[in-house]
């Protein structure tokens, strides 16, 4: 029997988290196309802007910006900001934790201004920062770091 297809989605959605490692660096090409297979499958399944779909393409990101694909990176990060903010609100953790990861992404591009607010933006409501558990950014343009402190 034929597997459903929706869960064949999500198998390749698993197989797309498990970064490559030392050993399996030939991987990154595989695991890139577990991503794209995966979030074009959840797209015709479940949606673009389902939380699945969301985190799939949240993935599909980070690998891409990993392999220095960083034109599609960026689109990815892009629209997933986007579909989290219009279905889970700006607030909501899972669109902070990804502007978050978006932050970090353009830190590693230099592009320490854009950073900077992505980080300020997640910080704008009281929701926000309760969601974020009090945690302090910084972008420091000498290092090009982005740092986390825990306020007292």
């Amino acid at each position: 029997a034929a597997m459903p297809a929706l869960y064949r989605a999500e198998l390749l959605y698993m197989l797309a988290r498990q970064e490559p490692d030392a050993e399996r660096k030939g991987d990154a090409d595989f695991t890139e196309g577990c991503a794209r297979t995966a979030h074009l499958e959840l797209c015709r399944l479940r949606g673009d802007n389902h939380a699945d779909t969301l985190s799939c393409l949240a993935t599909l990101a980070v690998l891409l910006g990993k392999q220095g694909k960083i034109v599609e990176a960026r689109e990815c990060f892009v629209k997933c900001c986007e579909g989290r903010a219009a279905t889970l609100g700006r607030d909501h953790v899972d669109m902070l934790r990804i502007q978050e990861e978006f932050a970090g992404f353009l830190i590693e591009q230099q592009e320490h201004d854009a950073a900077r607010s992505l980080l300020l933006d997640c910080l704008q409501g009281e929701d926000s920062v309760a969601a974020l558990r009090g945690r302090e950014f910084t972008v420091q343009r000498s290092t090009g770091a982005l740092e986390c402190a825990e306020l007292l």
